[in-house]
């Protein structure tokens, strides 16, 4: 009994009532995870004006997190990451996590201790640094995968311009030679001009030629 006050004894306030106030508190408003692991607050107002004022000296969720903070707890992001996964009734839940602090693991808490100044800087220091690189290389892949993306989507425009240009072009010419007579061919022009005759290349075919229209012009007029 002695020991298990000492552990009683060597747990601080903050967490005590922080885990009595879960344990006890409508899981409307605040509850343990499915799993244990971790505890939600699914209404931060209503936590903050009628839950916090029955163990601490003050309302504020933020100054809430910022104890919890400084114990080490850390606020798990739960936005979905696209935008139909969007959930209304759980827009506004507010996830904390510490490995030490757990559904029915009471006995853990004389193991979770209040940061120092120095190295809680650090430690929080440490963890965003971690996130940064994190951040950093996620944003370089998908920078990298945009840059790909462009270079495509640019080849496949050049090549739908050409195509496109292509086939305008296409349409001009039989646009055009739709719209103009077709050149006769030789063949044409050789039956059109054979019954018609040659011109004269001398004098005396010039006469000959003429004599012969007058004969056939007096033909005419003689049987007429």
């Amino acid at each position: 009994d002695d020991n298990c006050n000492n552990n009683s004894s060597a747990i601080p306030i903050f967490l005590k009532k922080t885990y009595r106030m879960i344990e006890t508190c409508d899981v409307e408003i605040c509850s343990w995870t499915d799993d244990g692991e971790m505890f939600v607050v699914k209404n931060p107002e209503l936590f903050a004006s009628d839950i916090i004022p029955q163990y601490f000296d003050h309302n504020k969720f933020s100054s809430f997190a910022r104890q919890l903070n400084f114990y080490g707890f850390r606020k798990i992001q739960t936005k979905p990451i696209r935008n139909e996964d969007f959930d209304k009734s759980t827009a506004k839940h507010v996830t904390f996590y510490n490995e030490k602090f757990k559904r029915g693991r009471y006995d853990l808490l004389k193991d979770i201790q209040r940061s120092t100044r120095g190295g809680g800087a650090q430690a929080s220091l440490a963890d965003q640094a971690r996130e940064m690189d994190t951040m950093r290389s996620t944003v370089s892949t998908l920078e990298q995968r945009v840059q790909d993306l462009e270079a495509r989507w640019q080849e496949l425009t050049m090549k739908m311009e050409r195509e496109i240009q292509a086939k305008v072009e296409l349409a001009v010419m039989d646009l055009l030679s739709s719209r103009q007579p077709h050149p006769p061919s030789s063949s044409s022009l050789q039956a059109q001009y054979m019954g018609m005759p040659s011109l004269p290349t001398s004098i005396g075919d010039a006469a000959l030629q003429i004599q012969r229209a007058e004969r056939s012009f007096g033909s005419i007029e003689c049987s007429s």
